[in-house]
């Protein structure tokens, strides 16, 4: 999770644990049978978010290689 902060340069967020399959399924029947034109409100329960540590060089290189990779693969 901290490697994927470092890596993509944006904060993760971890959700508490749920049964997310079983609420999504739920909420989606929800808004199917209401006939609403947008589904229903969803609760976002955050168990903690990790943030970049600003100083990682590893990273940096990571997405270079990246780039480079799909440089030669895709010439773009």
């Amino acid at each position: 999770q901290a490697a994927a902060a470092d890596i993509f340069q944006t904060e993760v967020v971890i959700p508490e644990p749920g049964e997310y399959v079983a609420l999504g399924a739920a909420r989606q029947a929800a808004w199917a049978l209401s006939g609403a034109g947008a589904p229903p409100a969803w609760e976002r329960r955050v168990e903690r978010t990790i943030s970049p540590s600003g100083s990682s060089d590893w990273a940096a290189a990571v997405r270079g290689r990246f780039a480079e990779a799909r440089r030669r693969l895709y010439g773009v």
